[in-house]
């Protein structure tokens, strides 16, 4: 994460947002540390992933017979 950020910030960005990481978390993160923020923004990335994981899980069609029952 550092690497990136060092190298190319705009990229970084960009990967923030196709991941979909809560801006103001971001924000937060590099005001109170920003020397050492990167390890923090790895692990809000990680926790995007895995609530993203969950959701997918949460609403996959189990039953393929019928893809229009919602519950």
């Amino acid at each position: 994460i550092k690497e990136i950020i060092d190298s190319d910030f705009k990229y970084f960005l960009w990967i923030l947002y196709k991941i979909d990481v809560d801006e103001k978390k971001i924000k937060e993160t590099i005001k109170k540390d920003p020397q050492n923020s990167s390890e923090t923004i790895a692990k809000l990335i990680i926790e995007r992933i895995k609530e993203k994981m969950k959701t997918r899980e949460k609403f996959r069609n189990k039953d393929k017979e019928d893809d229009w029952i919602f519950m």
